[in-house]
């Protein structure tokens, strides 16, 4: 709801829509098939300025989960379904995406192998703008804050320019959290 919130102020805009990504196999046909299954489902969010956080929140919850429940059509099928006009220099239906990871520090022994997770570096945005948050846990297992990393395109975006939107969104998450029924 932040990052929608977030994205309507940054873009002038009540429209938006935001690409994740869900993992499964709800088609038992791939039970006996290797690999990792993943699909791209947009979230689209349209929003009055003058709504309270607190009913953005309710919306975007309805809207998220409605799109949810159809997270099992290909997106090739949606995006022919919609048939957006086309360009080159972005995807049809998104050019932000957000992505939640909530797995604390992975943990992987194997029998005679030492395992470590490498850091990778650098990444190259797939999208305009990508937000990926993390979940930390306390060594007890309490929840310990969430860590938000943003990626962006090198050739629309500049360091400065994240950076200050990445303090005006942290701002935005404290003032929603401190006043819910503050208006957009």
């Amino acid at each position: 709801s932040v990052f929608v919130a977030f994205l309507a102020r940054m873009c002038a805009t009540e429209d938006v829509s935001v690409g994740t990504y869900v993992g499964g196999r709800a088609d038992n046909a791939l039970d006996d098939v290797v690999g990792m299954f993943v699909n791209t489902v947009v979230l689209r969010t349209r929003l009055r300025r003058t709504a309270r956080f607190a009913d953005l929140v309710d919306t975007v919850r309805d809207n998220d989960l409605a799109a949810f429940t159809h997270a099992d059509i290909p997106f090739d099928q949606v995006v022919e379904a919609v048939n957006p006009p086309r360009s080159s220099s972005h995807t049809p239906l998104f050019q932000v995406s957000l992505e939640v990871q909530a797995t604390s520090d992975l943990h992987l022994e194997l029998p005679g192998a030492d395992v470590e997770l490498l850091d990778p570096g650098a990444v190259s945005a797939l999208f305009d703008l990508h937000l990926s948050l993390s979940e930390n846990y306390s060594s007890d297992g309490d929840p310990d804050g969430i860590d938000a990393a943003f990626t962006y395109a090198t050739d629309i975006f500049d360091e400065n320019t994240i950076a200050a939107w990445a303090q005006r969104f942290t701002s935005l998450i404290s003032d929603a959290l401190a006043e819910p029924s503050t208006r957009l």
